[in-house]
C-alpha cells in the first residue's frame, strides 16, 4: 500500500512541476503587425523570441535602434525600409518603464488628466529638450495644471528618459 501511494505522489508532484515549468516559458502572443513579421522571420533565424522579449521594460527607441544595427552589422538580413517598422515595434511592444521619481509621478498625474502617461513614448527618440519644453508650454497653454517648477522636473525627467538621437558623424580611418 505504501509503495503505491509513495508513486502516486511522485508522479503528481512530477506532473505538477512540468506544468509549472510550461507555464514559466509560455509569453503572452505578440501583437499582430507588419513589424511582428519581420521579427518573427528576420530575428528567429539565429535565436529564439524570449532573447528579444526578455528585455520588456529595458531599451527606449534609441536602445532598440542601435539593437537592431548590431543585428545588421552581425548578418541579420533587413531590407532599409525594414528597419524604422521593427524599431517601432519592439519600442512599442517592449517599451523601456519609466524610471520613479518626481517627474514620474507628474507625468503620470498632470498629463494623464488627458492623455494615457504611455502616449509620450511616440516622441522616444525624437524630441530633444527643446522640443520637450516647448510641448510642455503647449500642454499648459491647453489647460494642464502645472506649476513652473513641475513643468521644469517634467522637461528635465522627459529629456533624460526619452533622449534625442545622437549625432551621427563619420569617423576618420
Amino acid at each position: 500500500m505504501f509503495g503505491k501511494t509513495a508513486l502516486w505522489f511522485m508522479a503528481t508532484i512530477m506532473i505538477a512541476a512540468a506544468a509549472w515549468g510550461a507555464a514559466q516559458n509560455t509569453q503572452p502572443p505578440l501583437p499582430e503587425g507588419e513589424g511582428k513579421k519581420i521579427l518573427e522571420t528576420t530575428c528567429t533565424v539565429c535565436h529564439s523570441l524570449k532573447e528579444v522579449t526578455k528585455f520588456q521594460g529595458y531599451y527606449a527607441r534609441e536602445n532598440w535602434r542601435d539593437i537592431v544595427r548590431t543585428m545588421i552589422a552581425d548578418g541579420a538580413e533587413l531590407k532599409d525600409p525594414q528597419i524604422p517598422v521593427l524599431v517601432d515595434y519592439l519600442t512599442q511592444t517592449f517599451p523601456k518603464n519609466f524610471p520613479d521619481g518626481e517627474g514620474k509621478n507628474i507625468l503620470e498625474t498632470a498629463c494623464s488628466e488627458c492623455h494615457a502617461a504611455g502616449a509620450v513614448r511616440r516622441f522616444d527618440g525624437y524630441y530633444t529638450r527643446d522640443n520637450w519644453q516647448d510641448l510642455v508650454r503647449t500642454m499648459i497653454a491647453n489647460g494642464a495644471s502645472l506649476t513652473d517648477d513641475q513643468a521644469t522636473v517634467l522637461v528635465d525627467y522627459l529629456t533624460a528618459v526619452f533622449p534625442a538621437p545622437k549625432p551621427v558623424t563619420a569617423k576618420s580611418p
